[in-house]
């Protein structure tokens, strides 16, 4: 457990199990506002023996302020880690994408809801994944036949527009259709998947992924 909290750039590694999620996605998020504050919390009335930077985004009910202060599922666990550890943390709200970017500069020391890639492999190490996280597909009532029947590649390709987050990792399979220029003039890219909500509901996306 000590090993775990106090390697340097660690990433907490959320979903790993690529057949669980139609062999397609694994968990990531970004939250659109840059730093918001550094709340830092005192983990032990012990003289800490490390103080490590943790880089995280809002994501209920995993990661979450509550009563002023980090809380949520997630960051239960890793302050539980910490105790153990004797380590005192230092949380950063910030945006998914400086999350990363604070890893490989070495601004931060560990961060949250990363999937494995060899590029991410050189710059951060992982944990082993806790649980499997699990996405879904949404769509309009109407379109509900036609994905079920159809592979990804042949829903895209047929005129069914696909809404994806930049900068996330969704698999071997999403990341080669990506760099297919045929079928990727058929997905649409927003910071949040929030804003697919609102892309759904105007037609510009027929459905997007989210957990």
């Amino acid at each position: 457990m000590e090993l775990v909290i106090i390697m340097k750039y660690l990433y907490l590694n959320l979903a790993i199990k690529l057949a669980k999620f139609c062999r397609l996605f694994l968990a990531g998020f970004v939250l659109l506002h840059i730093t918001i504050s550094h709340a830092d919390e005192q983990i032990d009335n012990h003289e800490p023996s490390c103080l490590l930077k943790v880089g995280w985004g809002e994501w209920p009910p995993y990661q979450t302020m509550i009563a002023g202060l980090p809380g949520g599922l997630q960051m239960e666990l890793i302050k539980n880690i910490a105790k153990e550890s004797n380590c005192q943390l230092s949380f950063i709200q910030q945006s998914f994408d400086k999350n990363q970017q604070g890893i490989r500069n070495g601004d931060i020391d560990m961060t949250l809801d990363i999937s494995v890639t060899p590029e991410r492999s050189e710059y951060g190490y992982f944990s082993i994944a806790y649980r499997d996280e699990v996405l879904a597909l949404y769509v309009r009532p109407k379109d509900q036949i036609s994905c079920r029947a159809q592979k990804l590649e042949s829903i895209l390709t047929n005129g069914f527009r696909l809404g994806l987050i930049t900068n996330i990792y969704y698999g071997d399979l999403v990341d080669k259709l990506q760099n297919n220029p045929k079928v990727n003039q058929y997905i649409l890219y927003a910071k949040v998947n929030e804003t697919h909500y609102a892309h759904l509901g105007k037609y510009e996306i027929d459905w997007f992924v989210m957990n």
